[in-house]
C-alpha cells in the first residue's frame, strides 16, 4: 500500500473525523437508551427501531479499528431512523439527539464528498491507521491463499480435526492454526 497524497490524506482525515464523531455521539445515544431497559428486545421494543440496527450500532461503536467501524455502520436509512427516533422526555436526552443528527449529516457529507463507494472509503481510512491496514493486508493474503487454493484444485481451508489448514502463499507449504 502507498503513501498517501495530500489530497487523498485530508480526505482520509476528514472521514475519519465524520467516523469517530459519529461513533462518540451513537454511544451517548446508547448510554442514554439503556435508561429503557437492559436488553436490545426491550429497546427495539420501546423505540420501534429493529433490534439489527441496535446490534449493528453496538457492533459499531465497539470496534477497534476504523475499517471494522465502516463494516459495522449502520447504512444510511438505518442512520436515518435512528436520528428520527423519539427518546422519552424522561431520559432528557435532547441534547444527546441532536449531537447523533449533527454527527449523521457530518458523516453523510463526508461519505459524498470523500469517497464514491465502501471500498473506497475503506482504502482511504486504510491509508491512515495502521490497525486497519493490517486488517486489509491480512484480507488481501486470504484472498490470495484462496485463490491459489482453487487454481491447484484443492478447497481454499480445510478443517482437520480442530486443526485449520490453509495453504500458504509460496504454493508449497500450508499455514496451520
Amino acid at each position: 500500500m502507498t503513501s498517501p497524497d495530500r489530497t487523498s490524506q485530508l480526505a482520509a482525515e476528514a472521514l475519519r473525523d465524520a467516523l469517530l464523531a459519529y461513533r462518540d455521539a451513537a454511544s451517548a445515544w446508547l448510554d442514554a437508551v439503556a435508561g429503557l431497559g437492559t436488553s436490545e428486545r426491550q429497546i427495539a421494543d420501546r423505540l420501534a427501531i429493529g433490534r439489527m440496527i441496535l446490534f449493528r450500532l453496538r457492533q459499531f461503536s465497539d470496534a477497534g479499528d476504523l475499517a471494522s467501524m465502516l463494516d459495522h455502520l449502520p447504512g444510511s436509512r438505518a442512520r436515518g431512523e435512528l436520528a428520527e427516533t423519539l427518546l422519552p422526555n424522561r431520559l432528557e436526552a435532547d441534547a444527546v439527539c441532536a449531537t447523533l443528527v449533527g454527527a449523521t449529516r457530518r458523516l453523510d457529507a463526508a461519505f459524498h464528498r470523500h469517497a464514491d463507494t465502501r471500498e473506497q472509503a475503506i482504502d482511504l481510512l486504510a491509508s491512515i491507521d495502521g490497525a486497519s491496514r493490517q486488517r486489509m493486508l491480512r484480507e488481501e493474503r486470504r484472498t490470495i491463499y484462496e485463490a491459489e487454493a482453487r487454481h491447484r484444485g484443492l478447497s481454499a481451508e480445510s478443517l482437520i480435526g480442530s486443526v485449520l489448514v490453509v495453504p500458504a502463499s509460496d504454493g508449497r507449504t500450508c499455514d496451520v492454526a
